[in-house]
């Protein structure tokens, strides 16, 4: 996990620091309303539920972004980064957002299973200036990519070497808490773990 975090904050440092300092976050959190210590409370809440190899993968990638010269991206800065989408989509009353699709069989040229999926988040945001694809080979777990952002411990789509795919769909719930962990960790984990549906 350190490994992959080091290299992954050292390459992208710049695109990092755009994402969390100037682009994407600074717009969708106190852009709209969220307060620093809003943010940073839930986004702890979500914390007690990180795998401890994501807490390190992610401390790795704020220490390979002061390695390539960004002193200013924190630990906290990247955990906020996975949990922003939970607390965009709280209270309930938010809109639901993204669609996916799949056809196989007589749909297909040759019968094979296509997934696709659109992210349904508005371009004025900013989010596909530091957009990239991303590819994890964890040791002792299954290689996997997911279109993401830069300094992303977890996405929101992805395909595993098993031929796993997943795409998230906001539906948001009058009964949900930020007591858990949060959709782009657990979305990363099915694809780092599932050797099958089953």
């Amino acid at each position: 996990p350190a490994e992959m975090g080091f290299q992954h904050g050292r390459l992208l440092a710049q695109k990092i620091r755009h994402i969390i300092k100037e682009g994407y976050m600074p717009k969708a959190l106190d852009g709209r309303g969220y307060t620093p210590e809003y943010t940073r409370a839930q986004s702890e809440r979500m914390e007690k539920h990180f795998p401890p190899e994501i807490r390190e993968e992610m401390e790795a990638i704020a220490a390979g972004c002061k390695a390539a010269g960004v002193e200013d991206i924190t630990y906290e800065d990247v955990r906020l980064g996975v949990t922003q989408a939970e607390i965009q989509h709280f209270p309930p009353d938010s809109p639901p957002s993204c669609s996916n699709f799949a056809c196989w069989g007589k749909w297909t040229t040759d019968g094979r299973l296509l997934h696709g999926r659109n992210l349904d988040w508005s371009i004025k945001g900013g989010a596909q200036d530091d957009a990239v694809i991303m590819i994890w080979r964890p040791k002792g777990g299954i290689p996997f990519m997911m279109p993401g952002w830069a300094g992303g411990a977890g996405s929101v789509s992805g395909m595993n070497a098993r031929g796993i795919t997943l795409g998230e769909m906001t539906l948001p719930s009058p009964d949900a808490t930020f007591d858990g962990l949060p959709l782009f960790l657990q979305m990363r984990l099915v694809l780092e773990k599932a050797e099958h549906l089953d």
